[in-house]
């Protein structure tokens, strides 16, 4: 007996709560204001500036902007030169954008040595750098330069992502001069 008078109570209340809920939704509804008629003609809405009472539609609804996709952004920061060797240099790759950059390949050209114009070449493979981030690598040019003579002292260019391997925000700021 006291079951089937514990269900029933459960189910009135249940119908209760219900109906009260009905209710301060359809009060809140009741409530919310009716939209104003305006006098302005048709594409033109009610201005927010007191100066003017009505404007076109174009300036109160602004369109949204697509979001900017940002890319990575690699760039050398900064290099040094090895105190061991007078052939070795130590160069920090920065990846300014947001998204990480693929691996990619860094080319140092040395384009003079005592005064003489060369094209020397070699390359170097740089490895994943997140957004923000950088990433120190290591180069050895004693293949490409002759016995007596230091990194330092050549013209050399050095290039980040030289085959373009990665799609960057800013595809302009890739390359780094020393002794030009």
């Amino acid at each position: 007996m006291q079951r089937s008078t514990l269900m029933h109570l459960t189910q009135t209340a249940t119908q209760r709560l219900l109906t009260l809920g009905a209710l301060v939704t359809l009060s809140a509804s009741s409530v919310m204001a009716a939209p104003q008629q305006s006098q302005c003609p048709d594409g033109w809405e009610p201005s927010p500036s007191p100066a003017t009472q009505c404007q076109p539609g174009s300036f109160t609804h602004q369109t949204p902007q697509p979001l900017r996709f940002r890319r990575a952004d690699l760039k050398v920061r900064q290099y040094r030169f090895s105190r061991r060797s007078t052939k070795r240099i130590k160069i920090q790759v920065a990846n300014a954008g947001l998204r990480a950059a693929r691996p990619t390949v860094l080319r140092l050209t040395v384009r003079r040595i005592d005064g003489t114009p060369v094209g020397r070449m070699m390359k170097i493979k740089v490895p994943v750098i997140n957004g923000r981030q950088t990433q120190w690598v290591s180069l050895n040019a004693a293949q490409i330069l002759p016995k007596t003579v230091a990194l330092k002292d050549t013209t050399f260019r050095i290039d980040v992502d030289s085959t373009n391997f990665v799609k960057e925000s800013n595809e302009k700021n890739n390359t780094t001069w020393h002794n030009l």
